[in-house]
């Protein structure tokens, strides 16, 4: 924590400093199309470098709403050089219908080594000795991971409610999920020595034999989706908005009648976001407050991470919900999240005729268990039950963290985060490359 509390606090000081000493410039009104391309590169040790580009134009029309725009494209390929992949192609419209928001989603992943840490937070142990190979206690560093093939394609439709600020939106998905333990001999003939994987059974292997999860579920399916949600938004601008209030209420209905296997559930996502100007063009205090519930709970294990928003969301750990936790570390039926962010426009330029700002956020995500989801441990050999289970989670998963964005535009954001949870057992740290801000 005294590193932390020292990057936040050279945060705060650059932060402030720039915003003395900065000047305001005019921006140039955009219109027609505009194209931001990133190249995206990681690394993950398991998965191997992570390479691609990203795609992501806004149509401004004749300029008369920009910041605001008429529509967009994202379109991500990128892979992992030993053989997982991430594409995504998104379409959002505000005028291609008259008056009708279009959002058409369609994301392919191919993960060899996706994670899998058991349900309920801190109730399902998290040992990292077990995946460390130097440490005497190591079982593989596949422990926590499942081999997972994942198509989605949705599209909703959205609109005002007479001339409120109310809004409805409603629409439809549908998720095809392949789920096999990770291949280790596979993987085993790119490494050497070392890097050698034990076969050794994993955390969803053991799962299966103890019946946690059933022979009708483990191997995925097809999930279907219906998505109603009733919206309140008075933001000043879409992007990073200086003052205004978005509100949702969401709901998710997965209709028995339509998914293999009988399974049913109906969910509630409450989100709340708020924006204060605290310095005009220069500092906006944002915060968030996000409900996650299961009112009939039905679902087979790989759907159980879905959270109940538009944008499908998955499990709450990650760049997306709590920043530096483990991805997708927390899956509950019911769950609370806070999120509050210092955002700063430290300096604006204008570059290749385009506008250009740099920006930095402190931030600090929270959140509990409400309701966790019932599992039977009955075929849970006892010497095993305090290895991989705990009482009830009950404590606050919290991170800290920064970051700096880089925007082009006001739309095209380029961000780069870190976050450090405060406990051992949501992870050490985490690292985010992308596009815009969380929310």
């Amino acid at each position: 924590m005294p590193i932390m509390r020292k990057v936040v606090c050279l945060m705060v000081v650059l932060m402030l400093a720039v915003l003395c000493f900065s000047q305001e410039k005019t921006d140039i009104i955009k219109r027609g199309w505009n194209l931001g391309v990133l190249p995206a590169v990681a690394y993950d040790s398991d998965l191997g470098v992570y390479y691609g580009i990203i795609f992501n134009p806004f149509d401004y029309g004749d300029g008369s709403i920009y910041p605001n725009y008429f529509q967009s494209l994202y379109l991500q390929i990128a892979g992992y050089s030993k053989g997982s992949s991430e594409h995504i192609l998104e379409y959002v419209s505000y005028n291609l219908i008259p008056g009708i928001k279009l959002f058409a989603k369609a994301k392919y992943d191919g993960y060899k080594a996706y994670p899998f840490y058991g349900y309920n937070g801190n109730e399902s142990v998290y040992n990292h000795k077990w995946e460390d190979p130097d440490d005497p206690s190591y079982k593989t560093r596949m422990f926590y991971r499942i081999e997972k093939k994942y198509l989605r394609i949705s599209a909703d439709l959205q609109d005002t409610i007479g001339e409120s600020k109310f809004q409805w939106r409603a629409g439809w998905a549908t998720g095809y999920y392949k789920i096999a333990p990770v291949n280790i001999e596979k993987m085993n003939r790119k490494l050497k020595g070392d890097e050698i994987l034990p076969d050794t059974a994993t955390l969803f292997e053991e799962y299966y034999n103890w019946g946690i999860i059933t022979d009708e579920e483990k191997d995925g399916g097809i999930i279907n989706n219906f998505m109603a949600g009733l919206i309140y938004d008075s933001r000043n601008k879409l992007t990073n908005p200086g003052n205004g209030i978005f509100t949702e209420l969401n709901l998710r209905w997965m209709p028995s009648f339509i998914n293999k296997g009988n399974y049913s559930c109906l969910s509630i996502g409450l989100i709340h976001k708020q924006y204060f100007t605290l310095i005009n063009q220069r500092l906006i205090l944002a915060y968030r407050l996000w409900l996650n519930a299961n009112i009939m709970d039905n679902q087979p294990f790989f759907s159980r991470q879905l959270l109940t928003n538009f944008t499908g969301n998955e499990g709450f750990g990650g760049s997306a919900t709590l920043r530096g936790v483990l991805m997708q570390r927390i899956v509950a039926d019911d769950f609370f999240l806070g999120t509050i962010e210092l955002r700063s426009r430290l300096l604006n330029f204008q570059f290749i005729k385009q506008n250009w700002y740099i920006g930095a956020i402190i931030f600090t995500d929270a959140g509990r268990i409400l309701k966790p989801i019932k599992i039977d441990l009955d075929a849970v050999p006892g010497e095993y039950l305090p290895l991989y289970f705990k009482p009830s989670d009950k404590s606050i998963h919290q991170t800290v963290g920064g970051g700096l964005k880089m925007a082009m535009n006001e739309n095209f954001v380029l961000s780069v985060e870190f976050g450090k949870p405060l406990s051992s057992q949501d992870g050490t740290s985490g690292l985010y490359l992308g596009l815009n801000y969380q929310f």
